[in-house]
Order: C-alpha cells, then sequence, then structure tokens
C-alpha cells in the first residue's frame, strides 16, 4: 500500500521536472507556468485520472483565475498577492498544462494514487502544492519589489513612509526592519549630504563595525528597530552615554510609547531620544521641502531613489527596493 508522502514525492517531482523544462535560459521561470501548476493541481482534488476534457476548456485550464490561485496560496499562508489572472494569459497556458495533467496521470497510477483513502489523497496533494507555492514564493513574490502604491503624494510625506513599512511589514521575515534602517539612512543622506552616513546591511552588528549606532551623525548616535529592547536602552544606549554620544532611538510610532517605558526602566530617562520612524522620516521630508506640496512629492521620490540606491548597493536581497509609483 503506497502511503500519502511517496505518492506526493512522485507527483513533485514530475512536477519538478515539467517546471524546469519551461525555465528560460537564466535559470528563471515565468510566473505564469507556476500559476498553471496551482490550477491543475486543484483539479486533481476532484478528478482523476487528469484527461484534457477534466482540466481544460478550448481555450484555457479549468479553475485557473487569479482568485482561485490566490485561494490556495493563502491555504499555504502565503498572502502576497500573485498574478491578476493566476498566469492565465495565452493559449500556451492550456497546452503546458494539458502537459502536466498527463505526467501527473501517468506518475499517479505508476506511484498507487488511487490506492489512496480520502486523507491520504489530500494529504499528498497539500503536499504537492505547497512545493508550488514555494516556487511562487521564492521565484516570483521574493523578487519583487516592495510595491509603495497606496503613497498618495497630497498626504504629509509620513503617510507616505506608513504605507511603505506597511508593504514590507507584509512581505513579512526581516524586510520591515531592514526597510526600517534603509529609510532612515536615505533620509539622513539626504538630510547631510557632506556627512559620511553608514552603509552597512541591515544584518551587520554594530560590534562587527566598532559603530555606535546603526548611524552616526556628529555625536549622535541613531538605533533603528522595530521592537526596542531592554537591552538596547540597558546595554548599547548606556554604552553610548558613557562614550559621548548621544543615543536616539528610532521606532514605529505603534512602539514609542514602549520603547518609552524601556528608558525608564533603564534609568535613562530624558537622556535617551525617541522618535517615532513614520513622522521622523516624513517631516525632514516636509522640512526639505519648504512644506510645498509639489516639492513633497519631488522629496519623496528622492528619497524613495536613495533608498534604492543604498538596497541595490549594501544588500544582497534587491527584491527589498521600491517601486516608485508613477504618481511621484
Amino acid at each position: 500500500m503506497p502511503s500519502a508522502d511517496s505518492v506526493a514525492a512522485a507527483l513533485i517531482d514530475t512536477t519538478e521536472s515539467w517546471i524546469d523544462v519551461r525555465r528560460k535560459a537564466d535559470g528563471s521561470v515565468d510566473p505564469g507556468v507556476l500559476g498553471t501548476g496551482i490550477a491543475v493541481t486543484s483539479i486533481l482534488r476532484t478528478a482523476f485520472p487528469l484527461t484534457e476534457s477534466v482540466v481544460a476548456t478550448s481555450s484555457q485550464i479549468r479553475r485557473q483565475t487569479g482568485a482561485a490561485v490566490q485561494r490556495v496560496l493563502q491555504k499555504f499562508d502565503e498572502s502576497r498577492r500573485f498574478l491578476s489572472e493566476g498566469g492565465r494569459t495565452s493559449r500556451g497556458s492550456r497546452d503546458a498544462g494539458v502537459q502536466l495533467a498527463v505526467l501527473l496521470t501517468q506518475a499517479g497510477v505508476a506511484s498507487g494514487f488511487s490506492e489512496l483513502d480520502e486523507a491520504d489523497r489530500t494529504r499528498a496533494i497539500d503536499l504537492l502544492q505547497e512545493s508550488l507555492v514555494e516556487h511562487i514564493t521564492i521565484e516570483y513574490l521574493d523578487r519583487q519589489r516592495l510595491a509603495a502604491d497606496a503613497i498618495d503624494p497630497s498626504l504629509p510625506a509620513r503617510a507616505a513612509v506608513a504605507a511603505i513599512m506597511q508593504a514590507a511589514v507584509e512581505r513579512g521575515g526581516t524586510a520591515a526592519g531592514a526597510v526600517a534602517q534603509h529609510l532612515v539612512g536615505a533620509k539622513l543622506s539626504l538630510r547631510f549630504p557632506n556627512e559620511q552616513i553608514g552603509r552597512d546591511s541591515y544584518t551587520t552588528a554594530d560590534q562587527q563595525t566598532a559603530r555606535a549606532g546603526d548611524f552616526q551623525v556628529g555625536d549622535t548616535a541613531f538605533h533603528v528597530t522595530m521592537s526596542p529592547t531592554e537591552q538596547l536602552f540597558h546595554v548599547r544606549c548606556s554604552q553610548n552615554i558613557r562614550d559621548g554620544f548621544r543615543p536616539v532611538v528610532v521606532v514605529p510610532e505603534s512602539k514609542m510609547a514602549g520603547a518609552h517605558q524601556l528608558a525608564e526602566l533603564a534609568e535613562l530617562g530624558d537622556r535617551v531620544d525617541v522618535l517615532g520612524l513614520e513622522a521622523f522620516v516624513g517631516l525632514n521630508i516636509e522640512e526639505m521641502a519648504t512644506f510645498r506640496a509639489a516639492d513633497v512629492r519631488a522629496g519623496l521620490r528622492a528619497l524613495l531613489e536613495a533608498f534604492n540606491e543604498r538596497i541595490s548597493t549594501i544588500e544582497s536581497n534587491i527584491a527589498l527596493q521600491i517601486e516608485i509609483p508613477s504618481n511621484l
């Protein structure tokens, strides 16, 4: 009696080979191919064997819509937006999907897919689709620039920074921390063009560079963090003060109250300045634009360009760059 895992392994190997045949010369794969894979494997939940009439109409693969593919991604905790049509872009998608259906049917027959009970079938298909979602995550979503479509230049610049940070939070992982650090770095480089603003990667520890903080301007040490901790105040900020630096902690505005409490617990009180990231960056843009709307728009664009330049030359993950909206 075959196991769900052994059947899943056979189906995954078949799908991987199907994907590899469709890779471009640079090794990348069109996201539409992956959307087609999601659609075909979804049909496997209710039908086997996967004949052409089962998986396709005369012009497209069944269930290959943006909403249907997005539901599969969400099932495996991937909430970022994929292709609006789920990869259903051409006649080629239909033909590729039919070919995958034939291959999966052959692999399913050989591995004993039909012998599985309903629970094991479900597990095998879940494992198969999870592997496809991983491809979409790694080979497409993680390589997309952060979308800043929510930026409205008619609003205060602080709102634009908040929109950027929300996109970074939704990206997950360490994206928000890296984006916060480089937004501050970009802001400082624009505000103080004659100063040497730190250009270390997000993962570089302060101790590795003997730096006073993430950034140092004059005798002020800036610490940028999404989640302030006791150690930051007890150790880093206290050391700054002993070394003659003025520590400034920059956090999301939602974390300011907690950061102030940590400063009090460390008995630093007014010796540490706690600033909200959104206002710290946004107000600076407003000031440099002398609070003129047209200049604020240009300032936001300059901020994003400086940010993207930092990412391209400092970080290995250039997908942290921000797609600059056309309204700037």
